[in-house]
């Protein structure tokens, strides 16, 4: 019964993503000498998520696992960057072990070109993504 539930509910989070991704206004590619996320340096978006009282609670709403979790912490702090006009976008992370699924994790990035910054939502944390692919040419 519990795995059953568990696929239902991914099938679920799956489909209201796309969803909510299909909603989205549609987007022209822009230089990375002209993007403008609205944001000038990391401090200025650790600055701006803990200002919009997202990390930790958020309406008085605290982290609860299965019901208030990481989706929506990430999905009000995009709903509340497109009303500041600020370009923040969300990161699904899969995390797998021998072949099979074991986490699933959402939170939010911004882009300072040329590099791409991971938002933790639920806590405020703000890094710059390392490795390969994190600096954009």
């Amino acid at each position: 019964m519990t795995k059953y539930l568990i696929i239902t509910l991914g099938i679920l989070l799956i489909g209201a993503i796309l969803l909510f991704a299909l909603a989205l206004p549609a987007v022209s590619a822009t230089p990375w000498s002209e993007f403008d996320s609205g944001f000038s340096s990391i401090s200025e978006i650790r600055q701006y998520v803990k200002g919009t009282g997202i990390p930790y609670t958020y309406g008085g709403k605290r982290y609860v696992k299965d019901i208030y979790d990481c989706e929506d912490f990430t999905l009000d702090l995009y709903n509340q960057a497109l009303t500041d006009n600020k370009t923040v976008g969300m990161l699904l992370i899969l995390r797998y072990n021998n072949g099979k699924l074991t986490n699933v994790h959402l939170k939010n990035f911004t882009i300072i070109p040329p590099y791409i910054y991971e938002i933790e939502p639920q806590t405020g944390n703000v890094w710059m993504l390392r490795g390969f692919d994190a600096k954009l040419d």
